[in-house]
């Protein structure tokens, strides 16, 4: 074999393994490179479904903020009735009634506000319906005072004017608080679980890169072992 000759084939093997040191380089790169895609793609996945969980929970916090005034709204109209035999007792306690519904009126609004901002429009009609609900209760409960009664200080004739109006808007609210507990419960398994999913296609998609990597590496090694050989004869 000339000098010439062996001098080529050693130049071919140089080459060789530049071309297997290159491809190594190359695949620790990519291999990387998916890797902290995979991370990047998990923790934005991560983040988005935590920032949906946060919101219904503070859709249901709102919901439940509504059942607690609502109940409080009632309580201080059974004070007016009961203790508000003097007119500055009956305008205190009566105070603490429109401060009770205020306050469920601001809660249902920030549940629509919230489930709004998350762009879930399904329960707008049920907030709606249950803010008119809710107002008209209210009308019902003033006109009782007064309408009921003649005018006059009558309690025993407000009360039985507008006993048990209530219910029907409660277990509205209720609904609502124990609606929006099982979009939270349903919406945490579905995230979970297309969380999963993401995370098995991501580990497999680095397993199949690696293989083919590593395949390639080996393809390339046994070329330059087999041109070893030739160029050691």
């Amino acid at each position: 074999m000339s000098t010439n000759q062996n001098a080529a084939e050693r130049n071919q093997l140089r080459k060789s393994l530049m071309q297997v040191a290159s491809l190594l380089l190359l695949t620790l790169l990519s291999i990387a490179l998916l890797a902290l895609f995979s991370v990047w793609s998990l923790q934005r996945a991560h983040l988005r479904s935590e920032q949906e969980i946060t919101q219904l929970v503070s859709a249901l916090d709102a919901s439940r903020q509504a059942q607690v005034q609502f109940k409080r709204q009632v309580q201080e109209w059974k004070n007016v009735l009961l203790r508000g035999d003097y007119p500055v007792a009956r305008a205190r306690y009566f105070n603490a009634f429109a401060n009770a519904e205020d306050e469920v009126q601001a809660a249902l609004a920030k549940v629509n506000e919230v489930l709004s901002a998350a762009g879930d429009s399904r329960y707008d009609t049920q907030l709606k319906d249950l803010r008119r609900e809710h107002l008209l209760l209210g009308e019902q409960y003033r006109a009782a005072l007064v309408e009921a009664s003649g005018g006059r200080w009558a309690p025993f004739d407000s009360d039985l004017a507008v006993r048990g109006i209530d219910r029907p808007l409660d277990r509205n609210i209720d609904q609502l608080a124990a609606g929006l507990m099982q979009e939270m419960h349903d919406r945490s398994r579905l995230l979970d679980a297309a969380f999963e999913r993401r995370f098995e296609a991501l580990r497999s998609a680095l397993w199949v890169a690696m293989v083919a990597s590593l395949l390639l590496v080996g393809v390339l090694l046994w070329r330059v072992l087999a041109q070893q050989r030739t160029v050691g004869t």
